[in-house]
């Protein structure tokens, strides 16, 4: 496997953007405060904004799928890890996963791409490749036209890097960074844009980070939160904002205060233009949160939190900054993403070790108000044992989950208009 570091680290100023993204879950659900195991929580709205300019919303009153999904096998005694789909060009999507290669915690960055997914079914598959050694955790993104970003540790420096691999060739290229943080999260533009969240495990920071000239440029935007254990973030680009959705001790926090940190109750949305950092929404829940997933679709924002009971709390804001919320049943193993179809919200829950292909992976679709629709799981869904991911444009969405049993798994959800 070839892969190539490609510069030096540099510091300067840059950005600017584009964002969006999903994660989510399943069950019966309840609104908060109606009783039961609903969560009691205190929401704060700042200048509800934008990150595009909308358009008309798709109107869905079923899903289907486009077909039987499509599986991308890999000779491998062990699943795959964290399987995402990323838009590498008009025409491509890219779905790129984690291989455990050895022991010691040891992973390896695969990808196949996929040709025309949204307009044919079955789509295409290219080749299978392997691109980077990982002894840390990685987040990709969409990068240049062509490529996949991705963000890391050097295996062999321990620096922070971003890299490009191209689909269908073996190995990547990479650039290091000033910082020697893994990643939480990263969301990137064609034009090599990047907003990226690093930190220790319990201390987040936002930096803009510009590849297209060697070395990067790299600029501070701000931290963002802190706590007395793991965070957890998201990064997504819609129309030229970066939007980021964080969990925290508190609201809004830039954790420069003496105050001793507390466990992760809140989470925080966030809108970057440029180097300039704006509070969007915010929440205050009872419980600690574990895991985070933002969605955004023009001037519509969902946010999905897992907290430590294994609830799953989900909320939409408008144009108003109005916010709804949703109390999911708790599963500890259960995982989620969430993405947008118009204004509502597409959830998709996977359980692992269920019995049917129903109780393993569920669709659902919400608006502010009401369920809207509901989409049966396919055979192929027995098994999935990886978190699901989302990538939702227009009134279709691709969805990526893997079985325990070596197998990646593409599908596509179709809306059917009234």
């Amino acid at each position: 496997m070839a892969w190539q570091k490609v510069g030096m680290l540099g510091l300067a100023a840059v950005l600017g953007g584009c964002g969006a993204r999903s994660n989510l879950e399943l069950a019966e659900t309840e609104p908060l405060g109606a009783g039961g195991a609903s969560s009691s929580s205190t929401s704060t709205t700042a200048s509800s904004g934008g990150g595009g300019t909308g358009g008309e919303a798709p109107q869905c009153t079923e899903l289907a799928w486009a077909g039987p999904p499509v599986g991308i096998g890999v000779a491998a005694a062990t699943p795959a890890v964290r399987p995402r789909i990323i838009r590498s060009s008009p025409t491509t999507t890219v779905v790129v996963f984690e291989f455990p290669a050895g022991g010691g915690g040891f992973r390896e960055l695969f990808s196949v791409p996929v040709t025309a997914a949204f307009d044919t079914w079955p789509p295409a598959l290219g080749a299978l490749e392997v691109h980077f050694p990982l002894v840390a955790p990685v987040a990709v993104s969409s990068g240049a036209v062509g490529e996949v970003a991705f963000s890391t540790l050097d295996p062999m420096g321990g620096t922070t890097i971003i890299g490009h691999l191209e689909p269908e060739q073996n190995g990547s290229s990479f650039v290091d960074l000033p910082f020697f943080d893994p990643p939480f999260a990263l969301a990137g533009t064609p034009n090599e844009r990047f907003v990226l969240a690093v930190g220790p495990e319990s201390f987040m920071e936002l930096y803009g980070v510009s590849t297209v000239v060697t070395p990067p440029l790299v600029q501070p935007i701000g931290s963002v939160g802190c706590a007395d254990r793991p965070l957890a973030a998201e990064v997504v680009v819609d129309g030229d904002d970066f939007w980021i959705a964080n969990t925290a001790d508190l609201p809004h926090d830039d954790c420069l205060d003496p105050d001793v940190p507390e466990a992760p109750r809140s989470f925080s949305v966030w809108r970057s233009e440029g180097s300039t950092l704006t509070p969007i929404v915010s929440r205050t829940l009872t419980e600690p949160l574990v895991d985070i997933d933002l969605a955004v679709a023009g001037s519509v924002q969902w946010v999905g939190v897992k907290d430590v009971l294994g609830r799953y709390l989900m909320s939409g804001y408008g144009p108003e900054g109005i916010g709804m919320a949703i109390d999911v049943p708790a599963s500890n193993s259960a995982t989620y993403d969430l993405g947008v179809i118009g204004s509502d919200a597409l959830l998709a829950r996977i359980v692992p070790n269920a019995t049917t292909p129903d109780e393993a992976l569920q669709i659902r679709l919400r608006s502010f108000f009401e369920e809207v629709a509901t989409l049966s799981a396919p055979p192929e869904a027995l098994g999935a044992a990886s978190e699901p991911f989302l990538l939702v444009e227009g009134d279709q969405a691709l969805l990526a989950w893997a079985d325990g049993f070596g197998t990646v798994w593409l599908g596509r959800i179709d809306c059917i208009a009234p």
